[in-house]
Parts: structure tokens; C-alpha cells; sequence
């Protein structure tokens, strides 16, 4: 078993990786965690909060991308 480096829990990596997968894509934990050092919740509340900034980043943004 891991210890999250942010909590401090152990937590099972694989499981982290599958959760984080299954929300995000595949390969999501290893993008943001290569370490594999972050348990589900800690990984969650980050991948989160940066998919919840860039929808709103496109909502704004309208039709006004500059191609």
C-alpha cells in the first residue's frame, strides 16, 4: 500500500488510477500523479478543479477562438 503524500492515508494505487480513469480517461492519474504517490480523494479534488476551470475557460471563450 501507497501513503498519499497529501493526506497522509494509504490507499491502493491501482484503485486510484481506475477511479481517476473511469472519470477522467485512462492515463489521467499517471498525467497528473507519474509518481503515483496521491490517493482517489486528494487526486479527485485536483483533476476536479482543472477540468471544472478549462470548461469554463471554453464557455467563455464563446466562439471567439482565434484559429
Amino acid at each position: 500500500m501507497a501513503k498519499c503524500v497529501r493526506c497522509g492515508i494509504e490507499f491502493d494505487v491501482s484503485y486510484a488510477r481506475r477511479i481517476i480513469g473511469h472519470s477522467y480517461g485512462a492515463g489521467a492519474y499517471n498525467e497528473y500523479y507519474p509518481e503515483g504517490d496521491v490517493c482517489e480523494d486528494c487526486a479527485i479534488e485536483e483533476i476536479s478543479a482543472d477540468y471544472n476551470a478549462g470548461a469554463e475557460i471554453i464557455e467563455l471563450m464563446g466562439t471567439g477562438w482565434d484559429d
